[in-house]
């Protein structure tokens, strides 16, 4: 599985839903769609704990994700959960400005 750094704008958030998954148990998942400077957009996938961490309150903000899986499932999108992902929610970085 592939995995990409990103940064972009928050310009969407979902409310936080629960999944059934294939091996019986549950999880919270939430979507957050991102554009960035090319105004390309992308919907990010957001699960468990992380889910938390975004609000509607962040819509218009800077996001960072280290480690976000690349799924081509449906078409292009990115997931992060705690285990292999890393968010920075307006960092005072170059990029982020």
């Amino acid at each position: 599985m592939r995995t990409i750094d990103i940064c972009g704008v928050i310009v969407e958030v979902s409310v936080n839903e629960m999944v059934n998954l294939r091996k019986g148990s549950q999880k919270v998942r939430k979507y957050v769609t991102l554009i960035d400077g090319s105004m390309c957009a992308i919907s990010l996938t957001l699960w468990a704990a992380m889910c938390d961490r975004i609000g509607l309150e962040d819509v218009g903000k800077v996001i960072a994700v280290k480690g976000a899986r690349v799924s081509e499932f449906g078409g292009k999108s990115l997931n992060a959960a705690d285990d292999h992902s890393t968010l920075y929610l307006d960092l005072n970085h170059d990029k982020c400005r």
